[in-house]
Formats: C-alpha cells, structure tokens, sequence
C-alpha cells in the first residue's frame, strides 16, 4: 500500500465506472479537473477509484486510457475490482486441463464481460490484463481506506502475504492460488472484492443485476449488529424481497464487522440501486457505487484529511441527463451535493 503524503489532503473517491468514460470526462471536469496532453488532473486534489473500471458500459477503452494515464502522471490511484480480477481470472490457464481457464468461459461469464471483449483490440487487451495484475486490493493513506468491497483486515493480511510471492503482482501462480474454493486465499479474495454473502434457507433465490438466480445474499460488514438478527436488515443493500426470518448469530460468524473506531472507509461494488438518495451507512463507512451501469449516477465523495465524514460531500452524476443531483452544500469545483441520512 502506498504510503501517506502529508501535502496532499484532499481526495475524490470515485464509484464504479465500468466503461462509461463520457460520465467520467463530465464528472472531472465539474470536480475542477483539467485536461492537458491527455491527461486529466487537479492541482489540489487526487482521485482515487475504487475498482471496476470495465465491463458494461460502452467506452471501456477510453475508460481505462483516462485513468492510466492519471495514475501514471500522479494524479490518480485506484485499486482493483472484481470485474479487473474475474477478466484476468478468465485469461489465467486452469492447471493440468488444456483449454480451460480459472474463470470458466460460460455464456453467463462471457456476457459478463463482452463490452470489454468486444472494446479492446488484441494488444489493448494483453495491455490492460498487465496492468491489472499490478493494481492493490487495497489504499490506505491519510488517515482513510478505500478498498472495492469489503475492508477485513484478516482477508487482507492473508492477500498480502499471498501477492508478496508474487511480487505484489496477480501472477499466474497466485491466481491459481487465490481460484482454488475452501481455502484461505479463495476466502479472501472472494470477501474483499466481492464482499461476504449468506446462503438462504433451501428453495429460497432472486435474480442479481445480470438477472442471474442467486441463493446467496451479500451483507452488511459495518456498523453495529443488533442481537437479533433479521435477513432483510442484514442484507446490502437492503433486499425487502427476501423473506422475513431471523438469522441464527452461528450462521454469520466469519462476517467482518467494521467499527466506528476505525479510520473513515470507502467502496463501490453494491450496485445501491437507482434513486437511492446519497447517504452514508456509517458515520465513518460510505459506498460511492449508485448503478451507474444500468443508468443511475456516477458518485464522487470528495474528503477532507482529517475531517469527519458527511453526507453532503457525497455527490452523484446522473449518468442520463448529465446533471447533478444538487442540493446547497458547496463542493469543490462549483459542485453540490444532495446530502442526507439514508437506511
């Protein structure tokens, strides 16, 4: 992980692009970013992404041209997503079976990733996969965490000693490593860039936002765990399509639990559906992924070192009609936010 620089106090955490590079340029630019020879940046401020820059959307290329390039000229740093991790694990050879690979080529992981498939030219593609191999789990600096899914400091420890044999990178090895199911580095992975699911009672499924059936549900890791645990309150985002019935506290035992003592934390990945008001889910927890992909905004936390975190400085682009959802508080940049408390 980087190490902190104290001259630079200000960051814009930014959520999920997935391959809409057109939201991105407009949201740099009401941000007060600038571009010259290509790359974008600010002279006080330093973005940083929180992962799955690919996929979906339709300038998956571009995407990653304006990011490299910020990361590249110092302005920029991101960690990678799950969407980065699946594409190199569906390029990794699967060992001792030619012709496979670690992520299996299925209709259903295929269309996952076609817009990047079909985006990227042969060379761009080998380019990309490079670079994602070098990319961290993982920020933290100045006293805040930005990670794609879920901040464990166990599952976190147990990637860096993983990647160390790597040389910090995805290689090869360490992907067939972090592929192989009921293990440690498997666990890991799959809770820090997937965040930490439950499996539902027998029968029980609902259709996640490729309209895949899924009988698990991903949960809350952060703020406070009542005694009672009940399956809608648990879930997150919250799902009132799940049935209604308590969750024996055995059945959660390996589910990271990030307290309001830990420095402020930042991530995408949750898909918080359209419409959903910006809004934190701890005082010191926030997600900035509002489904930018299926035509909700692009959300930006723009943080303060050392300051609290508050709901207003969480903004969102609206991915549609190029406009921000505003409210009075000032941003940088000539920015507003639309402020609030959520669930």
């Amino acid at each position: 992980m980087p190490g902190s620089n104290s001259a630079m106090t200000q960051y814009d955490i930014i959520g999920d692009v997935h391959g809409f590079a057109s939201v991105l340029k407009r949201t740099l630019a009401d941000l007060g970013y600038r571009c010259r020879g290509k790359t974008w940046f600010h002279a006080e401020r330093t973005a940083v992404f929180v992962g799955d820059l690919i996929d979906r959307g339709p300038e998956v290329a571009e995407t990653l041209q304006i990011v490299r390039r910020m990361v590249d000229g110092g302005h920029a740093q991101v960690v990678i997503g799950n969407h980065e991790f699946n594409l190199i694990a569906f390029h990794t050879p699967r060992p001792n079976e030619p012709g496979e690979f670690l992520r299996r080529r299925s209709e259903r992981h295929r269309r996952q990733h076609r817009a990047t498939l079909e985006q990227l030219t042969e060379a761009q593609l080998r380019d990309a996969l490079d670079w994602f191999r070098g990319l961290p789990v993982a920020l933290e600096r100045d006293g805040f965490r930005v990670v794609h899914a879920c901040w464990s400091a166990p599952h976190l420890e147990v990637l860096r000693r993983t990647l160390a044999d790597g040389g910090g990178r995805f290689t090869e090895e360490v992907m067939v490593r972090l592929c192989r199911r009921g293990t440690a580095e498997f666990d890991a992975v799959q809770t820090v860039l997937k965040g930490p699911e439950l499996s539902l009672p027998a029968g029980v499924q609902y259709s996640d936002a490729d309209g895949n059936l899924r009988d698990t549900v991903r949960v809350r890791w952060f703020g406070p765990r009542p005694p009672r645990l009940r399956l809608r309150a648990l879930s997150f985002p919250r799902n009132d399509r799940l049935p209604e019935m308590d969750v024996p506290p055995a059945a959660v035992p390996n589910v990271p639990c990030y307290t309001e003592d830990e420095p402020p934390v930042f991530f995408g990945h949750y898909w918080l559906p359209p419409g959903t008001p910006p809004h934190l889910q701890a005082p010191n927890v926030c997600c900035v992924d509002y489904s930018v992909a299926v035509g909700g905004p692009l959300a930006v936390y723009s943080h303060q070192c050392g300051s609290a975190l508050d709901a207003s400085r969480l903004w969102l682009k609206d991915s549609q009609n190029e406009a921000a959802r505003r409210a009075p508080a000032a941003l940088p940049g000539g920015l507003s936010s639309a402020g609030g408390t959520g669930p």
